[in-house]
């Protein structure tokens, strides 16, 4: 039995389907983005970067003194990697192909400020470097 096993995993080897590479693969994406007051262009200190995935989570972080925001990819660590065609018919019926989760949406908002939205833009990394909110006239002072 053992010779059968090392027989199927070196023809799996050669064949391409399995790669003995240890790799990391984002599991959730990257927002880096600078956040300024449209009219001042000074940085807004404290506006919140509210992130939402395709798979329902959130994230939530607030800029900082030079209106600065990083969400941090989350990263899986693998120790090899199966390449199989799409088929229903599978050598491992329990496995399903992790499922890359994508930013849906982004929120950047401020007290004072007009909220600024990016939906529905399903990537895995996203770079705002001169987000502009302009005040919003409806709130009295």
């Amino acid at each position: 039995m053992k010779k059968l096993f090392l027989l199927f995993f070196i023809a799996t080897l050669i064949s391409g389907c399995i790669i003995p590479i240890p790799h990391t693969r984002i599991k959730r994406g990257k927002v880096d983005c600078h956040v300024y007051d449209a009219i001042t262009s000074l940085p807004i200190t404290g506006a919140t970067v509210n992130v939402k995935f395709t798979d329902g989570t959130s994230f939530i972080t607030q800029t900082n003194t030079s209106g600065y925001s990083l969400v941090e990819p989350e990263k899986t660590w693998h120790l090899v990697r199966i390449l199989a065609p799409p088929s229903d018919i599978s050598l491992f019926p329990k496995y399903t192909a992790p499922t890359p989760v994508f930013i849906q949406n982004i929120t950047i908002s401020a007290n004072g400020y007009k909220a600024f939205i990016l939906d529905w833009i399903f990537i895995s990394e996203v770079k705002l470097d001169n987000v502009r909110l302009f005040p919003d006239e409806t709130e009295s002072p």
